[in-house]
């Protein structure tokens, strides 16, 4: 008998005051649910003032995401003072945008800040929003 698999986390589920104390708007903007092989992803998709963000939960483990062989710029981190890795993905979009992903006991919880428009912020400035958020919120996804 195999080990009893966490619930994945629905990111739609981060607590609108939470949502609001860091100017993301809380009504979500999109949700997806969907298979990748053997792993599940959800993501929900907010509006901030001037880009969006993304929250994923997966149940691929956290080495598998933070080892992704699209990601460039991979930077280790801490985000709640958890181990954390920070990257870009610039194949997936045009846009620029920064990934910041952690692990939980369902797998990973991932942050992308995505720009609306392109070169409104440099990359630098996205990814610090990126932390920032995933510092933020990262309490609320388990």
């Amino acid at each position: 008998m195999g080990s009893p698999v966490a619930e994945l986390w629905d990111p739609c589920s981060l607590p609108a005051d939470v949502l609001l104390s860091v100017e993301v708007e809380p009504e979500p903007r999109n949700a997806t649910t969907q298979q990748q092989g053997d792993y599940q992803w959800k993501f929900c998709t907010f509006e901030l003032e001037q880009s969006l963000l993304t929250v994923f939960s997966t149940t691929t483990p956290f080495d598998d995401v933070a080892a992704d062989v699209r990601a460039t710029e991979r930077q280790p981190i801490f985000v709640a003072g958890e181990p954390a890795v920070q990257f870009l993905v610039p194949e997936i979009s045009p846009i620029p945008s920064c990934f910041v992903s952690t692990g939980r006991s369902f797998g990973t919880v991932q942050f992308r800040v995505t720009e609306r428009s392109v070169g409104t912020f440099p990359i630098s400035e996205i990814c610090a929003s990126a932390r920032l958020l995933a510092d933020a919120l990262a309490d609320n996804a388990n």
